[in-house]
């Protein structure tokens, strides 16, 4: 086998494992992959996965590699916010949200993260078809989360230990506050803003009471402490 009876196979040719060459051609001598990764023809990324250099040469191009080095996963966090021209900001790590464990690689195609979280918040995401180059991210809708939940913990009819338990969980994860929507719709587009805003909601809500509404629907009874001590926690948060 030849190394451009690789790269003009569709299906592998801007990331692939050992496994779609065994489906493609049974008789593989796995010595080649040595021989092409010394002459430059192909990148290891890990473990079993590589990638041809030439075919990636878009950002699209590198989030394919994300989605399928480690899925299920989806382009989200700094990454995505970066996509929809959110943030000015150049990002040095491609993010991903994936249901499995939190995992980091440094390759030379790039750096990629993904950080896990919990299967009930594994949506709101699509695919992007650039010129034949598919991958998954995060609808803008969902880069958005945090400050809705934001919004949300203050101006409910009756309030939600749940809202302040994802809080805290959604900083966990990396998100950041969106002050143009926080402007917006409750007049906090600063930090000191924000942070001002919901201690004085805080003011009027019973922690206690809510850390043990939200109790029988936590995975362990230890995380009503995000919930109790949220005030804590928001007076220290890094926004």
């Amino acid at each position: 086998m030849k190394f451009l009876d690789l790269y003009r196979t569709p299906a592998p040719q801007k990331v692939f494992s050992t496994g779609d060459i065994a489906k493609e051609w049974g008789t593989f001598n796995y010595a080649n992959r040595v021989n092409w990764q010394d002459k430059g023809y192909i990148l290891k990324l890990r473990n079993t996965w590589y990638a041809c250099p030439e075919s990636i040469r878009t950002d699209a191009d590198v989030f394919v590699l994300a989605n399928r080095l480690y899925g299920p996963s989806y382009i989200s966090l700094e990454s995505a916010l970066r996509y929809y021209n959110w943030i000015p900001d150049m990002v040095f790590s491609i993010t991903s949200i994936t249901t499995l464990k939190s995992a980091r690689w440094k390759t030379a195609a790039g750096h990629f993260s993904c950080r896990s979280i919990h299967p009930r918040f594994f949506f709101g995401y699509r695919e992007v078809n650039i010129q034949g180059t598919r991958f998954t991210i995060a609808e803008p809708e969902k880069t958005l989360l945090l400050a809705q939940k934001l919004y949300a913990a203050g101006n409910r009819p009756r309030a939600k230990g749940r809202d302040f338990f994802d809080i805290v969980f959604l900083f966990s994860l990396g998100y950041k506050p969106d002050y143009a929507y926080l402007e917006a719709r409750m007049g906090a587009g600063t930090p000191d803003l924000l942070r001002q805003a919901v201690l004085e909601t805080l003011g009027s809500i019973d922690l206690d009471r809510l850390a043990e509404d939200v109790r029988p629907f936590l995975f362990s009874s230890s995380e009503v402490r995000k919930v109790r001590y949220f005030k804590k926690f928001w007076e220290q948060a890094a926004l």
